[in-house]
């Protein structure tokens, strides 16, 4: 038995349960994926911030996942390849942080502990009851059962053994904190090693956290010493990107051009099908949160707006500046040009139109705030119309970002009034991207 593992962090789009379609992989908000690969090959876990308990199908390949999550302070998960299904013998729902999945091959039994600790903010109490559920789960194991332990454990081991030789292999990253000799000592006791610290890796391939300048290594696999002689490869594989430049990314079929800086604020990108590349015509990065691609489709000159406004939250002035950019950006475009503005406005327009017909629908979701108001007011100055507000949807067709309780309608398709007679429909999907 050779085992080869690679730890994937991701990001998710939105904060609902991942289903539907995903291509394998999931962006947006943290979604943490490690993949499993040689005799248990196909094994994804995550931590899905999600409601309640269930089991999924997920198109991605045909997995199936096991999850549980239900105070909005996230959750955990299994995947399953769907043709290794009939090798799960138990599936344990511990807690919010903790889920188990036992697994049989040939004569083996695997036992697959995913973990979510608390963040170092949160009160001992719940660190505590975190790995005395994990500790419990470990001495559970028969003592001829693979065990694999991964999963977020918000600790940092450390780049050196320092006192742990045996547990920690040397190669780790950053400098140990509390949290991660936590990790070390849970380790020690079950006669376990952080699998990730075994092999010679470059930086890239230990950091699974980034945040601004920050670089740390929190997400760990595990394994009974005494089977690391199994253990070919353990390395993470970066896949949560914040792109810190601007430039031009082919990421699987697409040609991803993005605009961003080294800061933690977040940059603008669109997606554009390889095929239709060779149509585009221009890309203009006019500031962080806005960039345009004009592309030849036949005759017409479509422009593409990628714009993210403000949060409620910033200052009067940073909203001023964008609005007055992107009113700017839209008052340049030529006449004989078709603009697509797709954005998120972080505003909410309100369920009905309230005197902006013609602007909207009045097919919305939720209620008007002051945001609203001024996203409304913006597009009729410029006569504009949104379009995913034009058309009659369900509910899950107009909400675009879900926290806790909180469902919101903040993102819109955006064109010219003169332009609505051509498009037939508008919705809003939630896909995936590897990146």
């Amino acid at each position: 038995m050779a085992l080869s593992i690679r730890q994937k962090r991701v990001r998710r789009i939105s904060g609902d349960p991942v289903h539907g379609v995903v291509d394998g992989l999931a962006t947006g908000t943290p979604l943490y994926s490690v993949a499993v690969q040689g005799t248990i090959d196909g094994r994804t876990t995550c931590r899905p911030r999600a409601k309640g308990l269930e089991v999924w199908y997920l198109e991605c390949g045909r997995y199936k996942l096991w999850w549980k999550g239900d105070d909005g302070t996230g959750g955990v998960g299994v995947m399953v390849r769907e043709e290794l299904v009939e090798k799960v013998l138990e599936v344990r729902r511990r807690s919010n942080g903790v889920i188990v999945v036992v697994m049989v091959f040939g004569k083996v039994i695997v036992r697959v502990i995913s973990g979510y600790a608390p963040q170092q903010s949160r009160k001992e109490e719940e660190k505590d009851r975190f790995y005395d559920d994990v500790s419990d789960e470990i001495g559970q194991a028969g003592l001829d059962e693979f065990v694999v332990l991964l999963g977020d454990l918000n600790g940092h081991v450390g780049a050196d053994a320092d006192g742990y030789e045996g547990v920690h292999g040397g190669w780790g990253y950053g400098i140990r904190n509390e949290e991660g000799r936590r990790v070390l000592e849970l380790a020690d006791a079950h006669s376990m090693m952080v699998g990730n610290t075994w092999f010679t890796r470059k930086p890239a391939q230990l950091i699974t956290y980034r945040s601004g300048e920050h670089r740390s290594m929190i997400d760990y696999i595990l394994v009974r010493a005494k089977h690391r002689k199994y253990v070919k490869n353990v390395k993470a594989i970066p896949g949560e990107r914040r792109w810190e430049s601007n430039g031009v990314s082919l990421i699987e079929s697409y040609n991803l051009f993005w605009n961003g800086q080294k800061t933690a604020q977040n940059g603008v990108g669109i997606f554009i099908r390889e095929s239709l590349a060779q149509n585009v015509l221009e890309v203009t990065r006019i500031s962080l949160p806005l960039m345009l691609i004009k592309l030849r489709m036949g005759k017409q000159v479509l422009t593409v707006f990628s714009a993210y406004a403000p949060q409620t939250s910033k200052s009067e002035d940073p909203k001023n500046d964008f609005w007055n950019t992107l009113s700017g950006a839209i008052r340049k475009t030529p006449s004989s040009e078709i603009p697509l503005i797709c954005d998120n406005l972080n505003g909410h327009v309100g369920d009905k139109a309230n005197g902006f017909h013609g602007v909207t629908g009045g097919f919305g979701y939720g209620s008007q705030n002051e945001d609203g108001v001024r996203i409304l007011e913006f597009a009729e100055n410029h006569e504009l119309s949104f379009l995913n507000i034009y058309f009659k949807k369900r509910a899950k067709h107009l909400i675009i970002y879900k926290s806790g309780m909180s469902c919101t309608k903040i993102d819109f398709i955006v064109v010219r009034q003169h332009h609505r007679r051509l498009f037939r429909n508008a919705k809003m999907k939630l896909i995936t991207m590897k990146i």
